[in-house]
């Protein structure tokens, strides 16, 4: 209803660049959580970005290629999106596809007056991890929104990925060189260290 409410508001309007910023994330075993979380997870992260997209692009196109200039869509995806991460499943499976949406998409407007960029920050010093259940690791957030934002917008149009800062760049390019099963077991293992944590707390 929300999604729809926010098409008819802006259907007159000459959007030109759309960021597709809202994420939700619930931490814990898939079997465990509530469906309607796991729900809005999907909802949230895949399903909106793409019936927005969707339906202000051929606007956009239009207006763009009228006037001679240049609009946007960037998604907002996650390092998570290079990860398999346990007890974030559907998190990580989610940024994923907010990432190749967002690359496979660029390919189709190539030659089309939109740039598409999947904007990929870590750890963000937002109110995202106490939604998620992992407030402790606010603490870890080493960008500020600030930062997020210029990375974002300096990268428009130059390139289709960008990952907000050096570290981060680096763990991302691990992805490719580490063998997928490794990959997973430490993704298990830091599930298994959260899970002996909460466990510990209690």
């Amino acid at each position: 209803e929300d999604r729809a409410r926010l098409l008819e508001a802006v259907a007159e309007l000459p959007v030109d660049l759309l960021i597709n910023n809202a994420g939700l994330a619930h931490f814990g075993d898939l079997q465990d959580n509530p469906l309607e979380h796991e729900r809005a997870m999907v909802e949230v992260n895949c399903l909106a970005p793409v019936l927005l997209t969707r339906a202000l692009l051929p606007g956009m196109l239009t207006r763009c290629e009228a006037e001679r200039r240049r609009g946007a869509v960037i998604l907002l995806a996650s390092t998570a999106a290079f990860f398999t991460l346990p007890r974030l499943t559907t998190y990580s499976a989610s940024k994923a596809f907010d990432l190749h949406f967002a690359q496979g998409l660029a390919g189709e407007l190539a030659d089309r007056p939109i740039n598409v960029l999947a904007l990929c920050p870590g750890p963000t010093r937002t109110a995202f991890f106490r939604r998620a259940g992992l407030s402790d690791m606010g603490m870890l957030a080493r960008h500020s929104p600030e930062q997020v934002v210029r990375e974002g917008m300096a990268a428009l149009g130059k390139r289709t990925v960008q990952v907000v800062g050096g570290r981060n760049r680096l763990a991302a390019m691990t992805t490719r060189l580490v063998p997928q099963p490794l990959m997973m077991r430490v993704g298990v293992e830091w599930s298994k260290r959260r899970k002996r944590r909460e466990a510990a707390a209690q």
